[in-house]
């Protein structure tokens, strides 16, 4: 009995046979303690082949662990598509630096132009006079993209964009990263502010620091704003120090602007932290960011339609409303986990080999006849008597079944 436990053990931890598995694997993962301890734990006591992958299998598939689990690994990268013109496709978000005080961001996409209003309320019928007065200047533009702010989701705010012609894009609800130009603005406005929050005359910095930031060359365009929205640059103080004769001439093709913008996506591409890859289709199953309840935070949703190569619509099989979603926020859904156990071979006949050619049984009070049985379809010839007499004789007529090394004699060196 003894050395059949050591033949069932591996490293001083036991192999656990196929039918044990599953419930090894239930007791182990009781606690939910994670993929990690869990591979910590099995390794100090058993082992089969398959364990990892098995303990893996089970935690990825515990019903708990899928709707309590962290976000996944940011997707890739995807920018918005290059608008066509100046004017054409617009970013807007509010932001509140201060309490009830707010301000209305409205950022060209492709001159990068930027307009600051403040505002005493973020109400929709506030935010329609001040587009109305911003696009009296600059006329309508094609797209306006945003967020799922109220006041622009509302009734009123979609009657007005259809009655001019004006197409809304929504981004996916508590993914900001997807109107990255609007953000980037608000983040570089909410530093200036920052600065100048102790100062009285606040509303005349501002506007001496929108006047700077338009005549200032763009990253992503090569180009100032100022130039490429207007098609010359503004004259500030500084054209006082150089001669009138001097001035700046250069003309703006937009193909070079296009150019320039192509290029810097593909930069931001490269250098994003992300490289989630991953496709979801039409009806699959998922799991889906759950914003309703905060102690759950997956739910299981199906995927109604595609908006985007990173946004679905996905309808939560809980309820019938639907929901925009970025691909950070779904995640594969696994089914239930079971142990696949190999096909079992049914034996016509098993003989106990601690039986004498008697018949009378010598194993030990503490051991079963049941413990090691052999194949009895084997020829009679083939056969061996198990017995206490011929024991010894078989362990010295047992052939070596390791290779014999040849031993040489060193050649020393004689001095």
């Amino acid at each position: 009995m003894k050395s059949m436990l050591k033949t069932m053990s591996c490293f001083g931890r036991v192999i656990i046979p196929f039918q044990l598995r599953e419930v090894i694997l239930k007791e182990l993962h009781a606690t939910h303690l994670g993929i990690v301890k869990m591979k910590y734990l099995a390794r100090s006591y058993f082992w089969w082949p398959s364990l990892n992958d098995d303990i893996e299998s089970v935690s990825n598939q515990c019903n708990i662990w899928q709707r309590l689990q962290s976000s996944p690994a940011k997707a890739a990268l995807q920018c918005w598509q290059i608008p066509e013109g100046i004017w054409s496709w617009i970013h807007i978000d509010f932001f509140e630096p201060k309490k009830n005080n707010f301000f209305l961001i409205v950022v060209d996409a492709f001159s990068k132009w930027l307009e600051v209003f403040p505002m005493a309320s973020v109400t929709t019928n506030m935010t329609i006079t001040k587009l109305r007065e911003l696009f009296s200047r600059f006329g309508l533009p094609k797209t306006i993209a945003s967020d799922n702010g109220p006041q622009l989701v509302s009734e009123e705010f979609k009657q007005f964009a259809n009655v001019n012609g004006i197409k809304l894009i929504t981004i996916p609800p508590y993914e900001p990263h997807c109107n990255g130009a609007a953000e980037n603005s608000v983040k570089t406005v909410k530093i200036f502010l920052k600065k100048v929050s102790d100062q009285k005359n606040c509303n005349l910095l501002l506007a001496q620091f929108l006047m700077t930031y338009r005549n200032t060359v763009h990253c992503s365009t090569g180009y100032s704003p100022a130039k490429v929205f207007l098609g010359r640059s503004l004259r500030t103080r500084f054209d006082m120090l150089r001669p009138s004769s001097v001035q700046d001439n250069e003309k703006v093709e937009l193909e070079n602007v296009y150019q320039n913008i192509q290029r810097s996506q593909r930069r931001n591409v490269k250098y994003f932290r992300g490289n989630r890859k991953v496709c979801f289709n039409i009806d699959q199953i998922v799991l889906v960011k759950d914003y309703r309840d905060k102690q759950v935070t997956w739910c299981k949703g199906q995927v109604v339609k595609i908006l985007g190569k990173n946004v679905y619509v996905v309808r939560p099989l809980d309820s019938n409303f639907l929901w925009k979603r970025h691909t950070n926020q779904i995640r594969e859904l696994n089914d239930d986990y079971s142990l696949v156990y190999p096909p079992c071979v049914e034996l016509p006949h098993t003989v106990n080999v601690f039986s004498n050619s008697d018949g009378a049984s010598n194993t030990s009070a503490g051991s079963s006849v049941d413990d090691v049985f052999v194949d009895a379809g084997i020829a009679d010839s083939e056969r061996v008597d198990v017995s206490d007499s011929d024991s010894s004789s078989i362990g010295e007529q047992a052939e070596l079944t390791r290779p014999i090394r040849i031993r040489k004699v060193p050649d020393r060196l004689q001095y």
